[in-house]
């Protein structure tokens, strides 16, 4: 076994980052017959995925995420990579890992605001769940119900709700890899979001996802899509996992980060938005003005 290490943090997830695990991993006499391990959170696997894709042309790869936001989102479905100047995420590669492996023991000495930052997701795929293959279960429910214990680490639902929010992503993977259609749902508060974590990379992922779902409920009740009080229920199941609704980032920089998104189709930016009977859908022609006051709403600058 050879030992790869590097920073933690966003910053790592660079084309010079790839280029040292690339030089660790030819230096050290890889062989396409090797399997890289990534350990550590969202960062280390799409770090190391994309250097197990490319290193030799592929190798095998095993995901050991031992953080909550890795164990429910990232570790699973294959998507891989680093982030460029101008976005987050945008030079990658879906590559599946043949094993993922979360231990929920591994969360008990996980600092508390990387715990938190794992709940946005949790709560993200409780939104979505009624529009996945997986059916609705009524996860959100159960979240907001059990809110106290789960965030002080001692409800024994944890390890269930890690299960179902695999099985919820799995499902929309299986049913469309390589985000044709489908799998878009699963960036619901990502537009928003991303932009707000690329502006600075200040905030945790899941801290800006927070900010984005709220962004995106925000903009779903622009639309008369939904009631203000359903923007208000997730609003308030995010503040009780201690989860910030609104950010303090520079609301230009967050405009034109949001140009890069990679839902946009034929120069139109694609929306992911809540149905009014639960659930979210694709939505594409959204009013500039709404999206301004989306914005407006979540950003403090």
């Amino acid at each position: 076994v050879r030992t790869l290490t590097f920073p933690s943090g966003e910053a790592s997830k660079s084309i010079s980052g790839l280029s040292a695990i690339l030089d660790g991993l030819l230096d050290g006499g890889i062989e396409r017959s090797d399997v890289v391990v990534a350990l550590g959170g969202g960062v280390a696997g799409d770090l190391v995925g994309f250097a197990a894709a490319v290193v030799l042309r592929g190798v095998g790869l095993v995901q050991i995420p031992t953080t909550l936001l890795a164990m429910v989102d990232s570790s699973v479905g294959g998507k891989t990579g680093i982030n460029h100047a101008t976005g987050k995420n945008l030079i990658g590669a879906f590559y599946q890992p043949q094993l993922v492996l979360a231990d929920p023991t591994l969360l008990e000495s996980l600092p508390e605001r990387e715990y938190r930052s794992g709940w946005a997701e949790i709560i993200k795929h409780g939104l979505i769940e009624p529009s996945t293959p997986a059916g609705d279960s009524g996860l959100f429910s159960l979240i907001a119900a059990n809110a106290p214990a789960l965030r002080d680490r001692t409800s024994p639902l944890l390890p269930a709700i890690i299960a179902r929010n695999v099985a919820i992503k799995a499902s929309v993977v299986q049913a469309d890899e390589r985000e044709a259609g489908l799998r878009a749902i699963l960036n619901f508060g990502h537009t928003i979001g991303h932009a707000v974590e690329a502006a600075g990379y200040q905030m945790l992922h899941g801290e800006a996802i927070s900010v984005g779902l709220h962004g995106a409920m925000r903009l779903g009740a622009e639309l008369g899509r939904v009631a203000e009080e359903d923007v208000g229920r997730v609003v308030a199941t995010l503040r009780e996992f201690g989860l910030p609704a609104e950010a303090d980032v520079d609301a230009e920089s967050v405009r034109r980060l949001m140009l890069h998104d990679k839902k946009r189709v034929s120069g139109e930016q694609q929306w992911i938005l809540p149905n009014p009977d639960g659930g979210v859908e694709i939505v594409r022609g959204v009013p500039d003005a709404a999206i301004e006051r989306a914005i407006a709403a979540v950003i403090r600058s």
